[in-house]
């Protein structure tokens, strides 16, 4: 805030919207200007700027379509929903305020203030009133914002904050916030423009709200987070930017919503990362982009566009509530456990391993391995109307050793003949079926294990620790390049099933002062030893 020229910050002094705007665009820090429709706005006027600022950010729409109305008054219920707003709250639906002038709340203001006051962001009066028709002054103004913010960070750079009791909101790109708690919510806001942030090392009590980032720059997203901790991570641009969010490392979060346009990459093991993402789009067309190694994703929104692009997704289920939805699944894509409980059109030259449809109009341009329809319903699966039985008949595919799928075979049909009473389709698939069981388990058979290109990023004199490790892992060492700046990137190429815990035991070999990546190579002879240990925990499994 700035004050008078004689030096007196009139804290009681009622603000005009063109105040109440500017305080917002500071606090929040955004700078983006554009073009605005408002005739009361005079360009030389001081506040002009700054009306348009906020205009181009989303959360100031004027009085009317062609004016601002910026001399005039905010109450005290319109700060609350134009902050709530910028702060993407949802407003608490259906409640009653613990205000005793609650009344006197419009509709549309009431679980915006719930929610608000709930926080700790806004406080009523002594009596139990918050006054919502009231004016709201320049004081109070400030002590709302320093409540929502909590701790500022508007410096690029590395930052380390320590131990922060409340809330931190990042306002500004090019930001490392690293080695940091936060008792409170971390906003990382629409300030953020279209630039970046990276998280390292930081657990967030609260959870995380993403307003602010842009598309990938230099083949990185916009927003990294390594090493996170939070229970909770919301994705909603107020300007309806398409966000790029990558997780690696250690990273945890329990529930992450995606509520604009956004592309999610996990890179973590398979009990870390981004645990359930759900699609909770605010408009139609809402766009989710999925790669690396998804855990479990739930789109509720209509209307929308899920794209798995890159990777595994584990379990991907779309509700009944995201009725004309579609959902695309890339070549060399897999998603394990497919759930259509609304008619969903899937594309794409993916894998599925496992297809329930439950509901009608429903269609897969691919043929998973096991189908589920429910009875009563139709569906066209790789260019072939199926109905319950024919799903169930098309699923009933022997497999051998750990259960795991078949490849590179060849089957030589010598002789046949045909019974015009006997010989009808099931019965030529009874009789393949039979010979499948017989002839292969004669073939000698091997499992095949996937193999991925690690690169670890190592200090110098963490080279032999590391390079045991990978030893110990069937790794087979592929190169050695020094940065320059006293660490070494070790090229490698590993057993998948080995990677299990490597972010754990990297971090401790290293003092967390390791990092890697890996993708994707090819499939290998599995050894004897580690073929014998998955079918005995295949069998294992099938046993419980």
């Amino acid at each position: 805030m700035r004050g008078s020229s004689s030096g007196n910050l009139n804290p009681d002094r009622v603000l005009t919207r063109a105040e109440f705007v500017t305080m917002i665009n500071r606090a929040f820090g955004y700078t983006e200007r554009g073009n605005t429709p408002f005739q009361d706005v005079p360009a030389n006027a001081w506040y002009a700027d700054d009306i348009n600022i906020a205009y181009q950010a989303g959360y100031f729409t004027g009085t009317s379509e062609t004016t601002a109305g910026p001399l005039g008054r905010v109450t005290r219920e319109q700060a609350a929903v134009l902050l709530g707003r910028n702060l993407r709250l949802q407003g608490i639906p259906g409640v009653n305020s613990d205000f005793t002038d609650v009344h006197r709340m419009g509709n549309w203001s009431r679980g915006m203030v719930q929610e608000c006051a709930e926080l700790g962001i806004i406080q009523g009066y002594a009596d139990g009133t918050f006054r919502p028709q009231n004016y709201i002054t320049r004081g109070q103004m400030a002590c709302f914002l320093v409540r929502a913010l909590g701790t500022l960070v508007h410096e690029t750079g590395d930052q380390i904050a320590g131990g922060v009791y409340g809330n931190l909101t990042v306002n500004t790109s090019g930001v490392k916030l690293k080695d940091t708690v936060i008792t409170g919510n971390l906003y990382l806001s629409g300030g953020v423009g279209l630039g970046s942030v990276e998280l390292e090392n930081v657990t967030v009590m609260g959870k995380i709200v993403v307003c602010g980032a842009g598309e990938a720059e230099r083949g990185e997203s916009s927003i990294i987070l390594r090493n996170v901790t939070a229970e909770a991570m919301e994705i909603d641009s107020l300007s309806d930017n398409f966000m790029t969010i990558r997780t690696e490392g250690l990273t945890n979060i329990a529930n992450t919503t995606v509520r604009t346009s956004a592309y999610l990459e996990d890179v973590t093991d398979d009990d870390m990362g981004l645990r359930v993402i759900t699609l909770d789009g605010t408009s139609d067309g809402t766009l989710l982009q999925l790669a690396g190694n998804i855990k479990e994703v739930v789109n509720i929104t209509p209307n929308s566009n899920l794209q798995v692009v890159q990777g595994v997704t584990h379990k991907l289920t779309v509700d009944e509530r995201a009725t004309g939805s579609a959902l695309s699944i890339a070549n060399d894509t897999t998603v394990k456990i497919l759930n259509l409980d609304a008619g969903t059109p899937v594309t794409g030259n993916g894998d599925v391993d496992k297809m329930n449809i439950n509901a009608a109009g429903s269609s897969a341009t691919m043929l998973p391995d096991s189908i589920f329809i429910r009875p009563g319903i139709e569906s066209n699966i790789n260019n072939k109307v199926m109905d319950s039985v024919a799903a169930e008949e098309s699923s009933d595919e022997p497999r051998l050793l750990a259960g795991y799928p078949l490849v590179n075979l060849k089957a030589v049909l010598y002789d046949g003949s045909y019974h015009p009473v006997d010989s009808s389709e099931i019965a030529f698939k009874t009789a393949a079926q039979l010979s499948y069981k017989a002839a292969l388990p004669e073939a000698s058979p091997v499992l095949l294990e996937p193999v991925v290109e690690l690169k670890v990023t190592v200090p110098d004199n963490y080279m032999g620790d590391v390079l045991g490790d990978l030893n110990k892992r069937r790794g087979r060492v592929m190169g050695m390049n020094p940065t320059g700046d006293g660490d070494q990137i070790i090229e490698a190429e590993v057993p998948m099933a080995e990677m299990t815990s490597y972010a754990i035991d990297l971090r401790a070999m290293t003092q967390s002062r390791g990092s890697y990546t890996f993708h994707f190579v090819r499939y290998e002879d599995c050894p004897p030893a580690a073929q014998e240990k998955a079918i005995a925990a295949a069998k294992a499994m099938a046993e419980e």
